[in-house]
């Protein structure tokens, strides 16, 4: 199932550890044990049989509403969509039977990558179609990114120090963490006692205040391939490259300067905020957006990745800023993270972060983790699962000539945006 989607889930707790996780049910597997994301403890005692037919142990998840492609791709070209191949689109989610088994009634939802005499290659995790990596829109990019998710439920607590000293804060693979966090970007700025950002939080309600907020993972040193919804993940833990972070600014009014800085093993990338009378610009290495956009009226999420080897920045509802980046085949890994993979820290004025999201793109691995595979199409098509673990797709079981005859639907309301994002926490 994929990821963005909610599909059955099967609920489990370690014994060890007691915390309790969803697992997707498409990526159990009879005879392996379910191995705990969190402490690592194996339930040998686990059948799958048994957890299956419990209907407690069971969530149904959303129901997925699709329409045979026929119908989908006449509704497209009545309102001029553009479609690569007899009304399906790259990236369609898309309802599927298994050739192998005619008389099995079961589907199962994959995405549609490869089209007829097409060749389909994953690079360190990326799809590159032709020789052509894949671009994506902002929106396909955010409905199919992952939140990383925390392995430490860590309560954000008011804090206070010297005016004249920096304040780290560390959060735990904080990525869908509660609580507000105010950045003061000098001595002169930190004098909160007397700014309005403050009169809102009752004392109920906890905050951090600092002058930057790093995200920190807790068993790797990178942003890692992990997804703490797979029961058995036979495959090698890998350090991805493809990351984001998504803050919600509150106090659009006031001005500020902020640097939102991406860290993985091959690159760092630097987005500069700059926010001035409630008109906000961000650039990243000297280009800058092409032109400022109000944020005066509410609250906004901001987004910054990078993705399909670009730098790319909005808001929630827009794409503003897209860049290339230097191939990381060309640059010099680094050898030790001395800083976090995400910060987000205030140069001057004061920014209060309401909420805040890290995410992850989806990582494409093969059975051995290899890290360059190659699917030729033939005269069929090529489809891929999302859940990134022991997934039966064209990797593996429909290698040959996987018809177009075997897709029952597209999926109709395929999450996208920041909404895809949202929907996980």
């Amino acid at each position: 199932m994929e990821p963005a989607l909610r599909g059955p889930r099967l609920k489990w707790t370690c014994n060890r550890c007691e915390i309790p996780f969803h697992f997707c049910v498409d990526s159990l597997r009879p005879n392996i044990p379910v191995r705990c994301p969190n402490c690592g403890q194996v339930d040998a005692d686990f059948d799958l049989e048994s957890a299956l037919i419990e209907p407690s142990a069971i969530d149904t998840g959303e129901q997925l509403e699709y329409m045979p492609p026929r119908f989908v791709g006449a509704r497209r070209e009545a309102n001029r969509i553009k479609t690569e191949y007899e009304g399906f689109r790259r990236g369609d989610l898309v309802v599927i039977r298994d050739p192998d088994a005619p008389n099995d009634t079961s589907r199962e939802v994959k995405r549609l990558v490869g089209f007829p005499n097409e060749s389909i290659a994953i690079r360190n995790g990326d799809l590159w179609i032709n020789e052509e990596r894949m671009q994506r829109t902002y929106s396909q990019l955010l409905g199919q990114s992952l939140l990383v998710d925390p392995l430490s439920n860590v309560a954000l607590k008011s804090t206070s120090s010297p005016l004249d000293e920096p304040v780290n804060h560390w959060q735990l693979d904080g990525s869908i963490a509660s609580g507000k966090v105010l950045l003061v970007g000098s001595e002169a700025d930190a004098r909160i006692e007397d700014t309005n950002e403050t009169e809102s939080i009752t004392p109920s309600e906890s905050f951090l205040q600092g002058k930057r907020l790093d995200f920190r993972t807790t068993r790797y040193p990178w942003i890692s391939n992990d997804y703490s919804r797979n029961a058995h993940d036979s495959h090698d833990v890998i350090m991805v490259g493809d990351i984001g972070c998504a803050i919600q600014v509150a106090n659009a009014m006031n001005d500020w300067q902020t640097t939102m800085t991406l860290r993985t093993p091959l690159r760092q990338t630097v987005f500069m905020l700059d926010c001035s009378n409630g008109q906000l610009s961000i650039s990243s290495d000297g280009m800058e957006s092409a032109s400022e956009f109000s944020i005066q009226d509410s609250s906004h999420w901001i987004l910054v990745m990078i993705a399909d080897g670009q730098a790319i920045a909005g808001t929630s509802e827009r794409e503003i800023l897209r860049m290339p980046l230097a191939n990381s085949e060309d640059l010099g890994i680094l050898s030790e993270q001395e800083q976090s993979p995400i910060s987000v820290e205030c140069r001057f004025g004061r920014m209060m972060i309401e909420q805040r999201l890290v995410f992850r793109d989806i990582h494409y691995r093969g059975a051995a983790d290899s890290p360059t595979q190659t699917i030729e199409a033939g005269n069929g098509i090529v489809v891929l699962g999302d859940n990134v673990s022991l997934s039966n797709d064209s990797r593996q079981r429909w290698e040959d000539d996987l018809g177009l005859d075997t897709i029952k639907g597209i999926v109709l309301k395929q999450r996208e945006g920041l909404q895809g994002l949202l929907w996980q926490r």
